[in-house]
C-alpha cells in the first residue's frame, strides 16, 4: 500500500506481511536534514533560543511591575550565569518502530510501536483513512526506546 508519503504492507496473516515486506524495493528521496551537523548544533540551538527570548522580551508584562509581589527586585539581575555544553537530550525512540492497525469498515484500532502519545498516531490514521477521530482508537503498547 502506497499513499503519499506512507508505505505499508497489509496482509491477513503475519507471515504473509513479513514476506511481502522483504520483497519491497524502495528508493527513498533525499531530504534536507532539519538540523545541522553535530559540530554546529550548539550554535544553532543558541541562535534559536536567542530569537525566542527576543520575541518574549518584546511582549509587555502581564502585570504592572510596581504591583508585582517582588517589585523591589524588578529589573535587577540576580545570580550568575555560565555557558557550557551538555549532550542534547532527545525524547524519542532508540530503534525503528512499527504499528498494527485493525481496520474494520468505518473504525480502526491502532497499536503503535512507539511508547509515547498513541492518540497522535490515531489522529494521523483517522486523517489517512478519511474518518473522524472518534472512529479510531489508539492503544499504548511498550515499544523501542
Amino acid at each position: 500500500m502506497h499513499e503519499g508519503d506512507f508505505l505499508g504492507v497489509v496482509a491477513e496473516r503475519e507471515w504473509d506481511a513479513i514476506r511481502a515486506a522483504r520483497q519491497l524495493e524502495v528508493t527513498w528521496s533525499e531530504v534536507e536534514p532539519p538540523f545541522p551537523e553535530m559540530d554546529e548544533l550548539y550554535s544553532y540551538i543558541r541562535r534559536r533560543l536567542s530569537s525566542v527570548r527576543a520575541r518574549e522580551e518584546a511582549r509587555a508584562p502581564d502585570f504592572a511591575p510596581d504591583k508585582a509581589p517582588l517589585s523591589p527586585l524588578w529589573g535587577r539581575r540576580i545570580g550568575s550565569s555560565k555557558r557550557s555544553r551538555i549532550p542534547v537530550p532527545v525524547h524519542g525512540c532508540m530503534a525503528p518502530a512499527c504499528a498494527v492497525c485493525d481496520y474494520r469498515g468505518d473504525s480502526a484500532t491502532l497499536w503503535p510501536g512507539f511508547p509515547q502519545k498513541p492518540h497522535y498516531a490515531a489522529e494521523g490514521v483517522a486523517k489517512f483513512l478519511g474518518t473522524s477521530l472518534e472512529n479510531v482508537r489508539g492503544i499504548w503498547v511498550l515499544g523501542p526506546g
